[in-house]
């Protein structure tokens, strides 16, 4: 079973405790009138008020367990995304604001991305090199509805470019998927006028964060790149935390951007990255 980690909402359980508690004693004056009748014949008015009180507390109970709790949300939501960038943002320019706004309402947030880079000299050309590269990553979904995704990469056709797989592993079965050019499952398109190469998972719906599952994507490509060249990797949205490892031959020399840890052909970037951030590696001849 999937590990719980979101904490039990007493606040909400202390509200409906109320709710049903205001209409037990609603329903308890209307009842208790009607079988008071003869005590009450010559009370006109308490037994009106009783029963007035009862209708109301029924009538309270049941708007504030609908109506009153979705307005009061609808109005709370309304009023956080006009004046969050004001609040977090102030002074700065609008732009600026702009963005922080977007990050607030993001709803799906990439984790632990995990990036392998295997360089293989090319005995036949020893100016150019193979890149096998391999990527790993979590994505989550912050929201509190199933949230439409699909894995995608994008490379350069000039750069002899092959996508060998693509895969999701999930406990969510639905979301389940693994596809291999080998198998002919792997769905690829080049782009007529960029000469760009898209290949792509299926199109599943993430289940929110709060059912405890987790959704992991890898890719696996190739291509072939000069021996003193470098690669550049965009973040296409919000993620945390990110590494990236390297084998190459002795020849080689590889280096990435400066990280928090760094060890021998590894680097840790123990911090968030916004859409369009991006990673840069670089190798050349020892």
């Amino acid at each position: 079973m999937p590990e719980r980690t979101d904490k039990f909402d007493w606040s909400a359980l202390r509200f409906w405790l109320l709710i049903v508690l205001l209409f037990l004693i609603g329903c308890f004056c209307i009842v208790r009138t009607e079988g008071l009748n003869h005590w009450l014949e010559n009370h006109t008015t308490l037994e009106e008020g009783f029963t007035a009180l009862g209708h109301a507390l029924l009538i309270a109970s049941i708007l504030a367990g609908s109506v009153d709790g979705y307005a009061k949300g609808r109005l709370l939501k309304e009023a956080m995304h006009s004046m969050s960038k004001y609040l977090i943002g102030w002074e700065l320019p609008g732009e600026l604001q702009d963005r922080i706004k977007n990050i607030m309402g993001t709803g799906l947030v990439r984790r632990n991305f995990h990036i392998h880079y295997k360089i293989s000299l090319i005995e036949l050309d020893p100016n150019h090199v193979t890149l096998t590269v391999k990527m790993e990553y979590e994505v989550e979904n912050l929201t509190h509805q199933k949230q439409r995704y699909r894995q995608t990469l994008t490379l350069e056709k000039h750069l002899r470019a092959e996508v060998l797989e693509m895969r999701c592993n999930s406990q969510d079965v639905a979301s389940q998927y693994y596809k291999s050019n080998h198998l002919d499952r792997l769905e690829q398109e080049i782009d007529a006028k960029t000469k760009i190469i898209g290949a792509y998972g299926n199109d599943i719906q993430l289940l929110p964060k709060r059912h405890g599952l987790k959704y992991n994507f890898s890719h696996t490509y190739t291509c072939q790149m000069e021996i003193e060249d470098s690669d550049i990797f965009i973040f296409a949205g919000p993620a945390i935390n990110a590494s990236i490892t390297v084998e190459c031959p002795d020849e080689i020399e590889f280096v990435a951007n400066s990280s928090e840890r760094m060890s021998e052909n590894r680097w840790d970037y123990d911090r968030s990255f916004l859409a369009g951030e991006h990673l840069t590696v670089r190798w050349f001849r020892r």
